[in-house]
């Protein structure tokens, strides 16, 4: 092994001994000579300065240390989720791609706990059938069906109507005057402007304020838009963990708007504190599901806490990550990346991303969405919605209330299949028609 390989990774594990941390490592996007390390990823420092990505390693602390206020961390080196000092009136929801519509059928769900979302690059709330059936969901959501037969959101939000006459969702009068953020690129190969921007047509009923509702349209792919990472906005992001630089940054610019000017825009040489990004365990929260209890979600999940919200109260963001863009895929890359860990170390944030997973190899989401189109079940946009079920649970522990939301409910546990990584990308991008 090359001798400046070797002498990188002695230091590499020293560090980790000595400080408990994990490690910030470049990952090149070019094919030049890399070494692989452990679990498939990569460090590389023969890479030109302008084609690197940065990872972040999560590690178990060593000799006994502890992530501020978490305590011992599993055998398998994530935490347990534990309580947090927030703004329970401004908790707001964020997501990318399918993680965009998820966030929807969660804030409709409890739409009495979230102040405000922000949706990138997908399409609206109860798009399709709902009938677990993933070119059915295509043929009326997205330009890659075979069969195409656009959806009306106007079926949409009688759906919600019926959901709220059943109680399958809380009250809408919840929803006005709340914040909506909603990007949309205009060379998006997977949905069209329409399809990304039926969510206004959905919530406008609801929120009953114009000046609630914030759009942004861009000549960009289908990416997550950034200030200064991954390939330019026009240009494929599916080789950038489908992140864009667009010249802004998408999650800064929601954010502000669905808060307010208490978020500030992080300093140009600001770097996320790997100590604050933290692996939790997702299984405690699989409990309470309807149905069988399959609910397609990983065992792992992220968050980020910066080091001055265990001193005082701070606001709490859940982002949810796209297809092929969840832990399964890429680990930490989508997330570490995406803008979220520098605006929550610049600014009095908690970010959470929980992580769902795929169907496996011929089922029907080799991709790793958010069940967006009843793959779990019927109800699986509504609280009763096992996907739904699972996060919300997470918010209760966050907040402090989850011991009686855990008495009221069944414990239910499923173990998902992974999914094939490469014929999932073919998926994704294989059959699609393109939008231009």
């Amino acid at each position: 092994m090359n001798i400046r390989i070797l002498s990188w990774t002695a230091t590499v594990i020293a560090g980790m001994l000595i400080t408990g941390t994990g490690v910030h490592y470049f990952r090149c996007n070019t094919k030049a000579t890399f070494a692989k390390y452990g679990d498939e990823s990569v460090f590389q420092y023969f890479c030109p300065v302008d084609s690197y990505n940065y990872d972040i390693v999560l590690a178990v602390p060593a000799f006994g240390q502890r992530a501020p206020g978490w305590g011992q961390p599993n055998k398998n080196g994530t935490f347990r989720l534990r309580q947090h000092d927030v703004f329970p009136d401004w908790v707001t929801l964020s997501g990318f791609s399918s993680g965009g519509t998820f966030a929807q059928q969660l804030q409709i769900s409890y739409s009495s706990l979230f102040s405000g979302l922000a949706q990138f690059n997908h399409a609206y709330y109860r798009c399709g059938p709902g009938n677990g059936s993933e070119a059915a969901y295509d043929n009326a959501c997205t330009t890659a069906g075979t069969n195409p037969a656009p959806y009306d959101p106007d079926l949409a939000l009688a759906d919600i109507r019926r959901y709220e006459r059943g109680g399958l969702i809380e009250n809408t009068r919840n929803l006005r005057n709340k914040k909506l953020y909603v990007y949309a690129g205009s060379r998006s190969d997977f949905f069209t402007l329409d399809q990304s921007l039926g969510a206004v047509q959905v919530y406008e009923p609801l929120i009953q304020n114009l000046c609630a509702i914030k759009t942004r349209v861009q000549d960009a792919h289908q990416l997550l838009p950034t200030a200064n990472f991954g390939n330019a906005c026009r240009m494929s992001a599916t080789d950038s963990f489908f992140l864009g630089n667009c010249g802004f940054s998408g999650p800064y610019e929601a954010l502000q708007f669905l808060l307010g000017d208490v978020i500030r825009m992080p300093p140009a040489d600001l770097r996320a504190n790997q100590r604050n990004l933290l692996e939790f365990d997702q299984t405690e929260f699989f409990y309470g599901i309807e149905g069988n209890g399959e609910h397609f979600m990983d065992s792992i999940g992220y968050i980020y806490v910066p080091n001055q919200c265990y001193q005082r109260k701070c606001f709490l963001h859940m982002y949810f990550h796209g297809c092929l863009t969840g832990r399964e895929f890429n680990g930490t890359s989508h997330f570490a990346n995406s803008g979220y860990l520098e605006l929550a170390e610049a600014n009095d944030l908690i970010v959470v991303a929980p992580q769902a997973v795929g169907t496996g190899p011929g089922g029907e989401n080799e991709i790793g969405c958010w069940d967006t189109y009843g793959l779990t079940g019927p109800n699986y946009a509504t609280q009763r919605g096992a996907q739904v079920t699972v996060v919300r649970n997470m918010l209760a522990r966050l907040v402090g209330e989850d011991s009686n939301r855990q008495r009221r409910t069944s414990a239910v546990i499923s173990q998902p299949a992974q999914p094939n990584i490469q014929k999932g990308i073919a998926r994704f991008y294989g059959e699609s028609s393109g939008y231009q």
